[in-house]
């Protein structure tokens, strides 16, 4: 895997930024299929939860998973607030936490496979 801490940063920040552009947006992307949006929102939810936890490694586990999974729990409540015209769904909270649960039991193996790709 990449080694560079920069690169980890900056990725969570355009994954972080692209994923607040889809949640903000005035209208949706267009769905690619049914359910798209969903695959959508596991996706996005997903690479915030790994590239921001590479990119933040020195901060404690603590600190970091519960106030991402709160992000993914709150995230269409603040999206139907900021955004009226968009719509609430439950599915896609359910798509966004799960992204980040997966995410996080996962880690412990996609940092030592990161960690065995520095060494050699």
């Amino acid at each position: 895997m990449i080694k560079s801490i920069w690169f980890w940063r900056a990725t969570f920040g355009i994954c972080l930024g692209l994923t607040l552009w889809g949640l903000f947006t005035p209208m949706p992307p267009e769905p690619g299929f049914q359910h798209s949006d969903k695959l959508m929102h596991f996706l996005a939810f997903g690479s915030v939860s790994v590239s921001g936890r590479f990119a933040l490694r020195e901060v404690s586990w603590v600190l970091f998973w519960p106030p991402v999974l709160v992000f993914s729990l709150l995230a269409e409540w603040l999206q139907n607030w900021v955004q009226p015209s968009r719509f609430f769904s439950e599915w896609d909270i359910a798509a966004n936490v799960s992204a980040v649960l997966i995410a996080w039991a996962a880690f412990p193996l996609l940092a030592r496979i990161n960690v065995g790709n520095e060494r050699g």
